[in-house]
């Protein structure tokens, strides 16, 4: 099958990367030429435009910063036209209400939108172990699926457009919480020299107290260098107000996602936005320095 897709940071070169593997035919598509030539090394074909991106494939994906770039990509005056009778698969971090007026929009161009979570980092993308949660219209269920679970473990149905969004939502204070937790456990075990051993065995192996992520998260925080991540900083901070809205609208007690939001924010103020969210660690390492 030919896939677009459109947009190549992090997860975007995964997921490209790894349907490349899988034996798919890839066009990919970013407005900056330089980040495409990994994968053109790789076997996929660069595209000009998104419009010819779409066109030269079977089903594109949107793997894009937000909602607000999803739309100028897919529904823009050169791209609407392009769209009928078109697969399109959303990856982009949206709100639901966001998500259900794109697909709306792209179906009266004659397209179909659906939205796909990913629960895992690019580098288990790669390595074929994917994780995701689907929703949109249930004829087309199984291309996603099929495809997904190409390069993956695991595909959940979530429902019709949206509701992979609102299963996301759970997740990311999940997720928050284990970055955080692990980054406090670092920090007290730094400033205590307790031996980095301990700290990696206790906080990765130990069936009572090890953090799921923490083998990700507990290496760049003890080196203090951080990957350049889908789950970058500035994405999680995306991510956890969009969660904090849903937490609100649920009469849910929102301060402790508050704080966390807090310390990502200054954490991107002091420059590493870009960062892996472990970085968030030099925020509690050094709580006085300035930006």
């Amino acid at each position: 099958m030919k896939i677009a897709v459109l947009g190549t940071g992090a997860m975007g070169s995964a997921l490209a990367e790894a349907f490349l593997k899988a034996g798919h035919q890839v066009v990919v598509y970013n407005r900056t030429a330089a980040k495409m030539a990994p994968l053109v090394a790789l076997g996929a074909t660069a595209a000009a435009t998104p419009v010819d991106a779409i066109k030269a494939s079977d089903v594109a994906l949107t793997v894009l910063i937000d909602a607000a770039a999803v739309r100028e990509t897919l529904l823009g005056d050169a791209a609407r036209a392009s769209l009928a009778g078109r697969k399109l698969l959303n990856v982009t971090t949206t709100t639901p209400t966001e998500i259900v007026e794109l697909a709306r929009d792209v179906a009266a161009c004659g397209g179909a939108l659906s939205e796909t979570t990913v629960a895992v980092y690019p580098h288990h993308i790669r390595n074929g172990e994917g994780q995701f949660i689907i929703a949109g219209p249930e004829a087309d269920d199984a291309l996603w699926r099929t495809l997904l679970l190409g390069i993956g473990q695991c595909v959940h149905r979530a429902g019709v457009v949206g509701d992979a969004t609102k299963a996301e939502m759970p997740l990311v204070p999940a997720f928050m919480f284990n970055v955080i937790a692990t980054a406090y456990a670092v920090v007290i075990g730094k400033k205590l020299n307790v031996p980095p051993a301990i700290l990696e065995h206790y906080l990765t192996a130990n069936p009572t107290l090890s953090i799921t992520g923490a083998k990700s998260f507990l290496p760049q925080m003890l080196a203090r260098q951080y990957s350049e991540s889908m789950a970058s900083i500035d994405n999680m901070g995306i991510a956890a107000n969009i969660t904090l809205d849903q937490a609100k609208s649920l009469d849910i007690p929102t301060k402790i996602i508050v704080d966390m939001i807090d310390l990502f924010k200054i954490a991107s103020e002091r420059g590493l936005g870009a960062k892996d969210v472990s970085g968030v660690f030099e925020i509690l390492m050094d709580p006085g320095k300035q930006a």
